[in-house]
């Protein structure tokens, strides 16, 4: 059994995408050799706080096979120079250094230069890159784990959910709350985590509604001075705009984070993402509505984060929103708070820090201080970068908060890719659920067009396995789900956890 028959297995025998095969052998390479490092006896620590700013895979107090310990382990299937440098900055270099050996266990070729190697050794490093013919020790040594490991990666638990008849989920939510209520009102150690789901209550736009605003104004710049317009009417004009946003978009503008590049090529006059012209033009499109900003669910929001005599009841929050509408509630509240949106911000112990980790595009910049520093994740490119950086503050934060606290997602899809992926490496193993996420369910309205009257077995069948696999799966991830049906639910089931 080798590497390379794995990686082709699962290429070709389960036909999954790259990224999902790059999580799988991760996963299985973790798994190999912690069992192999548990055989030995040896003590170790996973997600070991080497500094401030610092979290390796895992740290090992003795020496392992040939090296020296105390060792740090990180896992990274494929690296690069750029992973390569952010790692020696973070575990190197900028760490008091308490360890003897740095292993990397990677699949892919890849050649430092020699001189970050030799720089390393006058740190006290010794840096070793774990190549095929290791791990294919490691897995023969511990064959029928792998085979065990390879078997159960792709179940997820199907049958425990088309089999196992679902309870009543408002008894096991009402369960979660008090347990959640608990937990708030003890702790001090809740975070909340705020998606579109907080700003679309306030009347701002939905992503599709902002990508669409941005589309029309697209539209309308590439035309401002074509003189061949100059004889259609104005009625017409806007007729054939809104025509092209709605057919072009839902044919050609699909994906979310290609459409964000697509428009912001299109519409930015230099090549950053953060460039003031394309800010404002987001500005516009996200504040446009000036009317009916009232929210419950931002004003439950305040209430669950002021401050009570026995002290702050939430630590902290992670907004994925560019808008500083919870700021502005804030302010009314005399609550004070602190916008984090780039790297290495502080804050008081006074103020409340709401970490925006996807950018920061406050209503009226000039109520804000060094706007200029901030890294926008709004398309493809700024994803990307995000994500392939560990140690980027953004993942830093989101890390930190669920290994520490119990976090509370509230308007959230949870179907952010790298959100996920954070879940998971924190969770790394731990059996226990310690997050909630507030989701709504699909109604058989969503999923049939059958007229009153009509059988609808199959379908409300296949929502009970939906909901309950949905379930399974956030689990792995640490986050229990809390159910509603209507978003105007939210506000009602959040005000549960005050007193």
């Amino acid at each position: 059994m080798n590497i390379d028959n794995l990686l082709l297995n699962l290429k070709n025998d389960h036909k999954l995408s790259e990224n999902e095969v790059n999580n799988n052998i991760d996963t299985l390479l973790r798994s190999v050799v912690f069992e192999d490092i548990k055989k030995k006896k040896i003590n170790f620590v996973r997600n070991y706080k080497i500094s401030e700013k610092a979290i390796c895979d895992l740290y090992l107090f003795d020496s392992y096979e040939n090296f020296e310990g105390p060792i740090v382990i990180e896992f990274q299937p494929y690296i690069d120079s750029n992973y390569f440098h952010n790692l020696l900055n973070h575990l190197v270099f900028s760490s008091n250094v308490n360890y003897k050996t740095l292993l990397i266990i990677h699949l892919n070729d890849f050649y430092p230069e020699e001189i970050l190697i030799e720089e390393a050794k006058l740190c006290g490093i010794e840096i070793h890159f774990i190549k095929k013919s290791f791990i294919n020790k490691i897995i023969n040594r511990n064959k029928n784990l792998t085979e065990k490991i390879i078997k159960n990666l792709f179940s997820i638990k199907i049958k425990e959910a088309v089999f196992n008849k679902e309870d009543d989920w408002k008894t096991k939510r009402s369960n979660l709350i008090l347990e959640l209520k608990k937990i708030y009102n003890e702790s001090g150690k809740t975070t909340l985590l705020t998606g579109a789901g907080i700003s679309c209550s306030a009347n701002l736009p939905s992503w599709n509604e902002l990508i669409s605003g941005l589309f029309i104004t697209y539209l309308i710049n590439i035309n401002f001075d074509n003189s061949e317009l100059q004889d259609i009417k104005a009625g017409d004009f806007i007729n054939s705009i809104k025509d092209i946003n709605k057919n072009f978009s839902e044919k050609h503008l699909k994906s979310a984070l290609l459409s964000a590049r697509y428009l912001r090529k299109g519409l930015a006059t230099d090549d950053k993402e953060n460039s003031n012209d394309f800010i404002d033009i987001l500005r516009k499109n996200l504040y446009k509505n000036e009317k009916n900003r009232e929210s419950k669910l931002i004003e439950v929001i305040g209430k669950l984060c002021f401050p009570t005599r026995t002290g702050a009841k939430i630590h902290s929050i992670i907004n994925y929103n560019f808008d500083d509408l919870l700021e502005q509630h804030f302010e009314k509240l005399n609550l004070k708070n602190k916008p984090i949106y780039f790297q290495n911000a502080t804050y008081t112990n006074e103020e409340l820090p709401i970490y925006h980790v996807h950018g920061f595009i406050p209503e009226y910049s000039n109520n804000y201080n060094n706007l200029e520093l901030i890294e926008m994740v709004f398309s493809e490119e700024g994803y990307h970068r995000m994500y392939s950086n560990p140690y980027h503050w953004s993942n830093l934060v989101q890390l930190a908060n669920f290994r520490d606290n119990t976090c509370v997602m509230i308007g959230l899809s949870m179907d952010d890719p790298n959100l996920r992926r954070l879940l998971d490496i924190a969770q790394n193993g731990n059996p226990n659920a310690n997050h909630y996420a507030f989701l709504k369910r699909v109604t058989l309205s969503e999923i049939s067009t059958k007229n009153e009257g009509e059988s609808v077995i199959v379908e409300v069948s296949f929502l009970e396995r939906h909901h309950k696999l949905q379930e399974l799966i956030f689990k792995e991830l640490g986050v229990n789900v809390i159910w509603f049906e209507e978003f105007d639910e939210l506000p009602q089931l959040l005000g549960q956890l005050l007193n």
